[in-house]
């Protein structure tokens, strides 16, 4: 993944991925909400540094009994902006994930 860094970079301007520690930290989480889990849980991260960072190619890792995992794929990058927030859902559907309608990614619950 590393190795299009450049390529993504030319055309988006300055592109990071997190390289430490604390670079992306979630800031808000919706689980287990009354009604359908798998359509109204998300959750909120940070971006602590001066660059945007892409989340595509990350792994989203419910360590609950069920053991759900997502890796995040998508045909654009998935971007957190520099000193920003973003929302990634488990249904981008406002009428049935609680009214987000500002996600940046679907991640759903498909298993790795």
């Amino acid at each position: 993944m590393k190795t299009k860094l450049p390529l993504i970079a030319m055309f988006l301007g300055m592109v990071a991925f997190a390289q430490n520690p604390g670079d992306l930290i979630v800031s808000e989480i919706m689980i287990d909400p009354n009604g359908t889990e798998s359509e109204q849980e998300w959750f909120e991260v940070y971006n602590t540094t001066s660059t945007a960072i892409d989340m595509n190619g990350w792994i989203i890792n419910d360590e609950s009994s069920s053991g759900r995992a997502h890796v995040i794929t998508s045909a654009v990058p998935v971007m957190v902006p520099a000193n920003g927030y973003a929302v990634l859902v488990s249904n981008d559907d406002p009428l049935l994930n609680g009214g987000i309608t500002n996600s940046i990614y679907e991640y759903g619950y498909n298993s790795l």
